[in-house]
């Protein structure tokens, strides 16, 4: 398994069909802010309202930019708007006929925003700032593909919530070996792979069937998917065994540990048994 693993990540993902994982190269994953339904205004911007930064209905994808270009310092504003502009500034909105749309799309209106407007702005801005206060330490872990010319990313870590990425799960899989690889279509893409334990030597061990397969055209990443009651289908179909462990390696461990339970238990016979030993008793007359 290690292998198949060097120089990837595992992380479980739910989708509507169930449980799979997905292995990752890590030297493809980078950190990431997460900008969505942000409004980002630099510094020397604020009376530009067509120069501010919303992000807003827009894809994921473009929601995110990587950390080593990002410098928080570049912002005078950075605010998460509420669902409706304060109740003042909105009624000032409306009667200057400016739409008040929370991430002050009316302003756009205007190449530079009226003087008379600029202070009540401000002091509105200037609230919003401290509702976001995890902003600076919310980061996203992502790995990024092409599929179908299109630019995908996924969010591993840091919000479980966007992709359905819940748990890491490489160590889980690093403690286990591969026992049988079979290709499973005619243009060898889809493997079929059973996995065990490592410690697990028994005659009827516990194994797990996956479908390994990818889902873009440069195996950029691969995916893991559970299969049940495969062994009974194997013997009927015209799946290629390309890789099945040495039994005979399996059988030797065997033998192996079978031999260190024998001189074990030969050793614990030898042995005085604790708290039995004599002791003269004393009576007191």
């Amino acid at each position: 398994m290690k292998s198949l693993l060097e120089g990837k990540r595992v992380f479980e993902q739910e989708t509507i069909k169930g449980t799979r994982y997905l292995l990752v190269p890590e030297n493809k994953i980078e950190k990431y802010k997460y900008l969505a339904c942000h409004l980002l205004i630099k510094k020397g911007d604020f009376e530009y309202p067509r120069r501010w930064i919303r992000y807003t209905d827009i894809p994921f994808e473009e929601a995110i930019v990587p950390l080593d270009t990002f410098n928080i310092d570049d912002y005078e504003y950075i605010i998460l708007p509420d669902f409706s502009l304060e109740e003042g500034l909105k009624e000032v909105f409306e009667e200057n006929g400016i739409d008040t749309d929370p991430f002050y799309k009316g302003l756009m209106k205007f190449e530079k925003i009226p003087v008379n407007l600029q202070a009540l702005i401000r002091d509105a801005l200037e609230r919003s700032e401290g509702a976001d206060d995890w902003f600076e330490e919310h980061k996203l872990e992502c790995f990024t593909y092409q599929k179908d010319g299109k630019q995908i990313a996924i969010a591993l870590t840091g919000d479980p919530e966007i992709h359905d990425v819940k748990y890491e799960y490489t160590q889980k899989f690093l403690d286990k070996r591969v026992v049988k690889r079979y290709f499973i279509d005619s243009e060898k893409t889809k493997e079929l792979i059973s996995l065990r334990d490592k410690e697990d030597i028994e005659f009827h061990p516990r194994e797990e069937w996956f479908v390994l397969y990818s889902e873009t055209d440069n195996n950029s990443f691969f995916i893991l998917e559970n299969v049940y009651d495969v062994e009974d289908i194997i013997p009927f179909v015209n799946f290629v065994l390309t890789y099945e462990e040495d039994k005979s390696q399996l059988d030797e461990e065997r033998e192996k540990r079978r031999k260190q339970r024998e001189e074990e238990a030969k050793r614990k016979e030898k042995e005085p048994e604790r708290g039995m030993s004599y002791r003269p008793s004393h009576r007191i007359f």
